[in-house]
Parts: C-alpha cells; structure tokens; sequence
C-alpha cells in the first residue's frame, strides 16, 4: 500500500512540474499578448511540452478569454480563476510500427533505448546504422542491421558488375592504346624499309652505270683495241644495259609488291652462266677486287627470278667490297 502511495505522489509531483511548465508558457503568452489586435501571425496555435514518454497540449484560450486573462494579471486580483484544460498523452514506443523503406540495404530495423548496448544482439548481424530519435522519443534510437552474409551478397551484386565494367573499360583503354603504338611501331618498320630499299635500289643502279661508264671511256679511248676487246666491251655494254632493265622491272615489282599483286617468275637458267656475267661486270667495276667462285658440278640448271636473284648477287658482291679490309679486298 506504501509502495503505491509513493508512486501515486511521484506521479503527482511529475504532473505538477508539467502544468506549472504549461503555466508559464501561458503566463508569457498572455503578457505579450495584443489585446487591440488580436493573435497575430507569428503566435502559436498551441502549446506543447515534450518530455521523455510523454507530451502535453494545451489549447490556446480564445481572443475574449486572453483578454480576461491579460486584465487578470493587471489587476493582480487572486479572488478570480478560470478554468483551463492540459491534456497529457503518454506514448509508448514498442508500440510504434516501423517500416523498412529499403530492404536492399538492410534486413530489420529495431527500436532501442538509449542505454541498449549493441554487442548483446545477434553477433551474427552487423549493425550498419543507428538514429536518435527526436522529442518524446529521445531516449530511444532506431538500429538498422544485416546478416554478414546479406551484405557480401548485395556488395558482390552491386558492385561487383560496376567493378566488371569498370575493368572492361580499363581493357579496352589499354587495347586502343596497345593498337595505336603497334601502328605506329609498323609504321616506323615500314618507313625504314623502304628507306633501306631506296638506298639499296640506289647502289644498284650505279654498279650497271659505272661499269657502262667505265666500258665506254675504254671504247672512245686513244688505245687501239683488238676485235676481242671490243666485242668483249660490247657485250659487257648489252648486259649492264639488261640490267638497268631488270632494276626497272624490279621496281615494276616493289610497286606490285606493295598491291600484293606480285607474282614470282620462274626462269630455267645456267648457274654458271648466270654468276660469271655478274663477276666479269664487278671485275670492270673493282679491277681491284678478288672474285672468284665455285659449282658443285651436279647443279648446272634450275629454275628462279633472275631480277630478284641478280639482286642478292649484287647486294652480296657491294657489301663484301664495301665491309672489306682495304688491303685485302677479296669474295672467295
């Protein structure tokens, strides 16, 4: 019966506070109060007193009662009273509904006092939010959490294909890059190429014109020569000249080369024939030079490109000359 008593009068106290809260919220009200105007527009409606679990409303009096009210105060007469009522309205939050908005980001939303300590949940969830809530409610805070496993799943469903995307781009970056530099290394190969075949066409052309050259200032010379010399000038002069043609018709063949339409000729020649006429041109050339040569005797025939033959010969003989010791020039 004690126990009761203390908690009636404890509740009677807690009262008391809230009305004589109430009260001076009115007593302010009323003294500020514009008896000729009225309410005006920045003046509440209501009055409300939020403590924790609890909220108590008391309805403005109306225009003739604030009246009363504000000469009550004037003249300070305690004999007079009105009666005016505050409503008190205890709440309880477990029996608020809570609504998960967004499922994809967390399993369960709790509600918890203040004090609730967050290891003694489930430890197989993880706790990825918590919010305070405001006013009567201020001693709880809601607590968003998901199982471990939920989240790894929704981390690898949603950010594992940004991440795909993400390293796709980065590869076909790296491939577009890739690509550009293996043009521009082909180009640069190509570019040397056919520096490298003009030069050599080059050399080409001046070992034909320097030996007609050469057999022609032997023909116009103050020396007389023998019928053998001149028909051996004369046809050193037909072969350079054939030459010259096949250089032209090598370059005939770069040209198709480059088309992709060139086509490989096939011609039966005699090998020995076929080296003797290029060692008797580079021997006019390089009087001083050492050419000399050998066939196995089984191979006297066989069929080739004597344009595209006749310059590995010629390459071979110019850079034997050209890469030799100078007191030893010699191909053997």
């Amino acid at each position: 019966m004690g126990h009761t008593e203390s908690n009636a009068r404890a509740s009677e106290e807690v009262n008391t506070i809230d009305l004589r809260q109430m009260a001076e919220k009115l007593n302010s009200y009323i003294a500020t109060y514009d008896t000729t105007r009225g309410p005006g527009i920045d003046q509440p409606a209501s009055f409300y007193n939020t403590r924790p679990g609890k909220v108590s409303f008391l309805n403005i009096p109306s225009n003739a009662d604030l009246k009363s009210y504000h000469d009550l105060q004037a003249s300070r007469n305690s004999g007079l009273f009105y009666r005016q009522n505050m409503m008190t309205f205890y709440l309880d939050p477990y029996k608020v509904q809570i609504r998960n908005v967004h499922p994809e980001l967390y399993t369960s939303v709790t509600l918890k006092q203040v004090s609730y300590d967050p290891p003694d949940i489930d430890h197989s969830k993880v706790i990825t939010d918590e919010v305070a809530l405001p006013g009567a409610f201020s001693d709880y805070k809601l607590y968003f959490s998901s199982p471990r496993e939920y989240l790894n799943s929704e981390i690898y469903r949603r950010f594992l294909p940004v991440a795909i995307v993400i390293f796709l781009v980065y590869a076909i970056f790296m491939l577009i890059g890739w690509l550009i530099y293996r043009n521009l290394s082909v180009n640069d190969k190509m570019f040397k190429l056919q520096y490298d075949f003009i030069n050599n066409f080059t050399h080409e052309f001046k070992t034909p014109v320097s030996v007609i050259k050469i057999a022609g200032s032997n023909l116009k010379g103050d020396n007389e020569l023998t019928e053998r010399q001149r028909k051996h000038y004369g046809r050193i002069l037909d072969e350079e000249a054939d030459k010259l043609n096949e250089l032209m018709n090598k370059l005939l063949s770069f040209t198709q080369l480059e088309n992709k339409s060139i086509t490989i000729k096939r011609d039966k020649i005699k090998v020995e024939a076929f080296v003797k006429g290029y060692i008797d041109t580079f021997k006019i050339k390089y009087p001083l030079f050492k050419l000399d040569y050998a066939i196995e005797k089984q191979i006297k025939t066989f069929e080739t490109d004597t344009v595209l033959l006749g310059s590995v010969f010629q390459n071979l003989i110019e850079n034997a000359y050209k890469y030799s010791h100078p007191d030893r020039k010699e191909l053997l």
